[in-house]
């Protein structure tokens, strides 16, 4: 199921190209060739469209010996009369058999991937990629974000570690390089549902459009309320007052998309009488401007939280004097009724 789930939110057209660089089976393939093709090849309006679906749209990479024909029998079984799939190794470029990927095309408008985890590559793959590790998930997601068109869209199944992995440097140069070059427009848990209707990450149609499936689901007793402008279904909330603050942002004309800083590990850390403490500011909105604001919502202000605003005001510098990952500003909301006020002022200021 997660593998229809992954296809139904990239969504894949007829005369799009699909990429798979370690199709394994060609389980992805073969679930984009049914949920192309629609059932009794309905979205097929023409004999044309049909044979560019069969012929003309699936490519793939296997390097297993036992497992390439099996990939090759079962996509022709699925109905895809020639799936181009090239046998060796991806990330060496070793060939074994290339002849049917002869004319692949140099970028794909769709990828989707389950690559391996814990794979190990040597020298002769490392040197084909800028960012070197022998960690085979990070030179895969290195590759994928390579051979999208502009405008093309990734579903890609990758573990905690790509993201979150901050000790070893391929790591983070993959990860910001997957936040420069591409727009990640969903983040979802392999068994909670996923929701891509509207992101936090805006799609922006000049840069590529990355959906990754990687957190873990998360349990409450709380209560809760749907959203419509965040990427996660619903809003947990402690008290009235933060479900109050959460419909503001949703029915505002100046956020884009939101989200409650709730299990999405957004931490800033800061020091209070002697120890290392973590803030978890009440909400991350992305503004209509395509700017950023780490929104609090407060009534009174203890001293201890304003050490947590001085390391916030210092986290922000931070990010804006670096300069790759937007424009970040930040608030605090300490009625209700200044959230207007508060999103107007922070919309007025960055266009100044």
């Amino acid at each position: 199921e997660i593998i229809r789930v992954m296809v139904w939110v990239i969504d894949p057209k007829i005369g799009e190209t699909v990429y798979d660089p370690g199709c394994g089976t060609g389980g992805f393939l073969a679930q984009a060739y049914e949920h192309m093709a629609g059932p009794n090849h309905e979205k097929s309006t023409s004999p044309d469209q049909l044979e560019t679906l069969k012929r003309h749209t699936f490519y793939g990479r296997e390097k297993d010996n036992t497992i390439y024909p099996i990939a090759l029998a079962n996509l022709m079984l699925h109905g895809i009369d020639e799936p181009h799939i090239w046998h060796g190794n991806t990330l060496t470029g070793a060939e074994i058999y290339g002849g049917l990927f002869l004319d692949a095309p140099a970028l794909f408008d769709v990828v989707l991937m389950n690559p391996p985890f814990g794979g190990k590559e040597g020298k002769d793959a490392q040197t084909r990629f800028a960012y070197k590790t022998s960690a085979t998930q990070v030179l895969f997601l290195q590759h994928v974000i390579d051979s999208l068109k502009p405008g093309g869209r990734c579903g890609i199944v990758l573990d905690e570690g790509v993201l979150f992995r901050t000790n070893t440097t391929a790591f983070v140069q993959t990860k910001r390089k997957l936040l420069n070059e591409c727009d990640v427009w969903c983040i979802g848990g392999i068994t909670a549902a996923i929701r891509v209707t509207l992101a936090l990450f805006h799609e922006d149609e000049l840069r590529r459009r990355l959906v990754i499936t990687l957190m873990k689901p998360w349990y409450t007793g709380k209560p809760y309320a749907p959203t419509k402008k965040s990427h996660v279904n619903f809003c947990v909330y402690a008290s009235t007052w933060k479900a109050s603050h959460a419909f503001a942002l949703d029915e505002s004309e100046v956020v884009a998309a939101w989200v409650k800083n709730d299990h999405i590990g957004f931490e800033i850390p800061y020091l209070y009488q002697g120890v290392v403490r973590k803030y978890r500011p009440d909400f991350l909105v992305r503004l209509a401007n395509g700017e950023m604001l780490i929104l609090e919502t407060k009534g009174e202000e203890s001293e201890q939280d304003v050490v947590k605003h001085r390391a916030l005001d210092e986290w922000v510098r931070a990010v804006n004097a670096h300069g790759g990952f937007d424009r970040w500003h930040w608030a605090v909301a300490r009625r209700l009724s200044e959230i207007g006020d508060v999103l107007a002022r922070v919309q007025t200021a960055s266009t100044t």
